[in-house]
């Protein structure tokens, strides 16, 4: 797992996912790679019987996030993504079909989450290539306002109080991919999880009160890149800056050099003194090490293997 802290010299945790797909430790490479086509299949045969596969992920959190997996060749996905692709690894954003399904380093990541939620309450947290939206919703769920300030249940989900928490007043979440597919996917999984905002498009509301959001951002393009609401409001239509944030979050994005160096730039942007990133990936990703040596040299960098104890299963019975 890699993450970054940044403070007047900013900080990079790297925490390693030793496993490609370890819920149990007693599975070998090859059998997590046959257990994850599993599920993948089943998703397909689902989606082909007209019903969807929904996974219930505990990650520590109270209630349990439902999670929705798509196979490559679902008939949900609209002709969105070509059934005959063979690889899912793509340079391009808008063809990425990576996010349909929960890899191991989000599970990791969840779980990192929720072990360091301290680190995030009353944090403003993006999450980069959410895929499934699995650790940005722990993180929605981890970033718990102290009781006082806690909107009552029927103001929470009023477009005024969403928008005050999105502007930095209190915690918030916000989850960015950009595939049509995925984004779609995303988008099914936070209403499965969240609350929508009256009159608010994109916008939710956590069961413990935590303004979610989602983006449809490329790395490539900055222009994408989400601008805080009062730069959003300028008159003129003058360039804005993107906004900052406090954690950004990001699950097995390292898996080219060429995606490291995009992390490692939009990081550099997107993540405020003081902040941290968190990056969940396999050691043997060939952007692991270029992350490191992308990142600000001012940076501090910290590299964690992940305990034994976070291969446990993750799904709820």
């Amino acid at each position: 797992m890699a993450g970054a802290s940044a403070t007047a010299a900013q900080t990079v945790t790297v925490q390693l996912c030793w496993a490609f797909f370890p819920y149990a430790g007693c599975l070998s490479h090859q059998q997590a790679r046959v257990a994850h086509a599993t599920r993948l299949l089943m998703a397909q045969l689902a989606a082909e019987a007209g019903c969807s596969t929904q996974y219930v992920y505990d990650l520590g959190c109270s209630a349990g996030i439902r999670i929705r997996e798509l196979a490559p060749s679902s008939p949900n996905l609209g002709g969105a993504v070509d059934p005959d692709r063979e690889a899912a690894f793509r340079e391009k954003a808008a063809d990425d079909i990576t996010g349909l399904s929960v890899w191991a380093s989000a599970v990791m990541l969840g779980r990192w989450v929720h072990e360091n939620a301290e680190l995030l309450v009353e944090r403003d947290c993006l999450e980069l290539g959410a895929g499934t939206g699995l650790a940005g919703l722990v993180a929605a769920a981890a970033l718990t306002l102290p009781p006082g300030q806690r909107a009552p249940a029927a103001a929470a989900s009023s477009g005024r109080a969403v928008r005050e928490r999105l502007s930095g007043t209190a915690a918030s979440v916000l989850l960015s991919d950009f595939a049509e597919a995925t984004m779609a996917n995303l988008r099914h999984n936070i209403d499965a999880n969240c609350t929508p905002v009256d009159g608010e498009s994109d916008r939710w509301v956590s069961p413990t009160g935590t303004a979610v959001s989602l983006v449809s951002m490329d790395w490539d393009q900055p222009s994408t890149w989400p601008v805080s609401l009062a730069d959003s409001a300028r008159p003129g239509g003058s360039e804005c800056p993107p906004q900052q944030y406090d954690v950004l979050l990001g699950a097995d994005l390292l898996y080219t050099r060429s995606y490291a160096r995009k992390v490692a730039s939009v990081a550099a942007q997107l993540l405020r003194p003081g902040g941290t990133l968190a990056v969940a990936t396999p050691r043997e990703r060939a952007g692991y090490e270029t992350l490191i040596r992308a990142v600000p040299s001012t940076w501090a960098c910290k590299q964690t293997r992940v305990p034994t104890s976070w291969r446990a299963s993750p799904f709820r019975d």
